[in-house]
């Protein structure tokens, strides 16, 4: 999973990866029950706080796109 974030992106970064995250859902390259990147891992390897990673990653399960399984991490939904 490749995702880019632009620091001169009038978006905020949390909203960058949303749709990005979002946008690789319904194009099928991330399919049902894949698992995505720990909170952490995808904070550091993106060079983000784990707060906006999280924030992404809620407002993705909010919307129906992602599920959390406690102690195993987030999937896309089916």
């Amino acid at each position: 999973m490749k995702l880019l974030i632009s620091n001169n992106s009038s978006k905020p970064i949390y909203e960058q990866l949303e749709n990005q995250i979002r946008n690789l859902i319904l194009e099928g390259t991330l399919s049902a029950d894949y698992r995505l990147p720990s909170i952490r891992s995808l904070a550091k390897s993106l060079g983000v706080s784990v707060i906006t990673v999280k924030r992404s990653y809620d407002d993705l399960e909010g919307e129906g796109y992602l599920y959390t399984a406690t102690g195993k991490g987030s999937f896309v939904s089916g």
